[in-house]
Formats: structure tokens, sequence, C-alpha cells
């Protein structure tokens, strides 16, 4: 049987997952979420309800928008006043990015009648009349692991048009506000999410990356690698070296501490490069005891021609202060998918540099023939 009709074989047979996509109609957002999370939707809000083990309500997460334009300074201030007001006590107030916009977090704890709670509050700052905003809560003994299916789902988060969001501007004119029905604050499409990898399509093919003319593009370092019945070249940049491990690169270099893998995948017969992606930061979680900040970075064309987009996560492991990278470098019918965890001494300046250096240079394309 041909490697085409193997990928689409697999296509059809695989199942999909057990999750729902959210739609908030009113800010242009949507996530994909467990079909296990129960939904409840009202006029001005989505309520979900988040199982933990045996109990279906450990958890609470409920969605609104929310006409927010001011300062992104002024918001947090008002999150400020009211943990005070609930007589609630602040852990923490900080800003993450997701697609290029400002995720701006609140946490407190406060007591209530079956003990403790913790609640998190966040504003995705975009640039639309109407923000999403969410209020995610559970015991405080449960918060940790009701946050982490959170921060899962919303790895997942995407426009609803398809285009990349902007951060918010409180400079620009105020929208006029009209009277009529009031936008629906979203809904929860009941059909589960099919993420299986759609059949393979005609694929547009260019000259090899490192014959072009473009600055830096030639690597250092040419290794030999295959891909969808296919040989390769994969380029390095100068002082990395690859170590063959299974179906996977150990890559290494004198000043990089932490531990960088790559994979070589050819899109005949493998996910979706963005798939990949989401999937290998969804599946990395459990390595953090607790995310502070994730960094969804926007597709850029590196300095070796590909396009490269990555996921950056930072946060708690054990002890250590702890990140790491996921990056996909797309060019011709394949793609890279490379991962880069440190923590502790590994983390910084000059180790930073080196790595990303490793994601701008590499690239991979079929050997010339002869």
């Amino acid at each position: 049987m041909s490697i085409l009709l193997t990928a689409t074989a697999a296509w059809l047979l695989a199942a999909p997952p057990a999750q729902k996509i959210f739609i908030d109609q009113a800010s242009g957002f949507q996530f994909i979420h467990p079909a296990a999370w129960k939904v409840k939707q009202s006029k001005l809000k989505t309520v979900f309800e988040i199982p933990v083990g045996k109990d279906p309500k450990a958890g609470r997460m409920e969605v609104l928008s929310t006409a927010f334009h001011e300062p992104l300074e002024n918001w947090n201030t008002y999150q400020r006043e009211a943990v005070e007001i609930g007589k609630r006590r602040m852990d923490r107030q900080w800003q993450e990015e997701i697609l290029g916009v400002p995720l701006l977090l609140t946490q407190s704890t406060g007591p209530v009648k079956s003990g403790e709670e913790t609640s998190l509050t966040g504003l995705l700052y975009s640039m639309t009349d109407q923000k999403m905003f969410f209020r995610l809560s559970s015991s405080a003994a449960l918060f940790p692991e009701v946050e982490k299916q959170w921060r899962e789902a919303i790895l997942s988060l995407r426009t609803t048009n398809g285009e990349l969001p902007k951060p918010e501007n409180p400079d620009r004119p105020k929208p006029v506000k009209t009277r009529g029905k009031k936008p629906d604050p979203g809904k929860t499409i009941s059909a589960p999410v099919d993420t299986r990898p759609k059949p393979p399509a005609k694929i547009d093919v260019i000259k090899p990356l490192w014959d072009s003319n473009i600055k830096g593009a030639k690597p250092d370092v040419i290794i030999e690698a295959s891909a969808g019945g296919s040989s390769l070249n994969l380029g390095l940049p100068s002082g990395w070296a690859a170590k063959v491990d299974g179906e996977k690169f150990i890559l290494s270099h004198p000043k990089v501490k932490g531990k960088v893998i790559l994979e070589v995948l050819a899109l005949l017969d493998s996910p979706d490069p963005m798939g990949k992606l989401e999937a290998a930061a969804n599946g990395d979680i459990a390595n953090f005891d607790k995310v502070t900040k994730r960094v969804d970075a926007k597709p850029v064309r590196s300095q070796a021609g590909v396009k490269l987009t990555s996921i950056v996560r930072s946060g708690v492991s054990g002890p250590d202060q702890a990140v790491a990278t996921y990056a996909i470098g797309e060019s011709q019918n394949y793609y890279w998918l490379g991962t880069y965890h440190a923590k502790g001494e590994a983390l910084n300046k000059a180790e930073a540099t080196e790595v990303d250096r490793l994601w701008q240079r590499l690239v991979v394309a079929p050997k010339a023939k002869k």
C-alpha cells in the first residue's frame, strides 16, 4: 500500500477525541474544551462545570464579554479593588500573552462556607468592541488541577475569522453604542471536535532554501534525515551537533545545558504542523507544577527562510524556575518540530540566545538530485 493510501486510511479510521468547541461570538474568539465539562448558558454568560476525579463540579468557569477600552493598568486596578472589597487575599496579579494579545490575570483566595476558594479572573485585551472575560474558581485544594485543565483548553484559543488578533489601543476612537439586541454571549457546538489530520492535499514545491540569496540561510552543519519516504538534508547552525534517538534527534551545543529534541516530518504522512505544535505544548504541561507565563508568537520568516511559529511557557518545576519552547519550521513538503526544556542554572541569556539562533537557522529540504 502506498504512503498516500496509508495516510488516508489512518485519517478515516482515527477516532475523534471527546472534545467540544466554544464560540464567543461577541468577542470573536473560540476555544476547544473537554466534552466532560458541563455547559450552562444564559443571556449574559456561559458557565462551565469542570470535573476533577469523582467530583463533577469541582471547578467553575464563567465566560462573558465586556466592553472595556481603557488602558490595561486601569483593569488591573479595578481587579485589585474588587479583591479588597470582597475581603479576599490577593495571591498575585500578572500578565501573559496569547496570539500576541495581553491576557490580564488576577488570582485571589477567600473564605466560603466549605473552606477556602481560589479564583482566577482574566481579560483578553484584544482590539475588539467586546472582550472575552472569564472567572475560574474552585476550592483552594483542587485549584491547581482545575487551572491545569483551563490552561490546556486556552492553548486552543483562536479567532472565529481565522485572522490574528491585535492588542487593544486605548487611544483609538471608542465604538459607537447602538440600540438593539445584545450580542450572543457564546455558544457550544454539541458535536465532538474532529481534530483528525486532513487527507493530504496538493503541496506547492519551492527550491531548497539554502540555495536562496537570504543572508545566513545556508546551514553550517548538514545532517542526513528522512521523512515521508524521502531522503532529506537537515541544516543546523554552527556549534550544534545531532545524535539519532529512534525517529528523533537529540541536539547539543557546548553553551546549552537544557534538552533539545527535534523531529523531522513530512506533510504527506504527518499531522498538520500547527496541530502538531499544539499537541506538543498540550502534552507537556504536566512537566510544570505551576505555569506563570505563556507566549504564543506570531508566525515569522526565519533567517533560514522557513515559516517559524513558536510557543514559550515558563513557570515552576519542583524547586526550580523552568522554561519550555515548542517551535515548528515549515518548508516545502516538510517541517521540523523542536522542543527545548531547561530549568535552574540553565536559564540564562547566553543559552536563550543560542537556542533562538537554532530555531532561526534550522531548515530541512530534499537532497539535491545528482
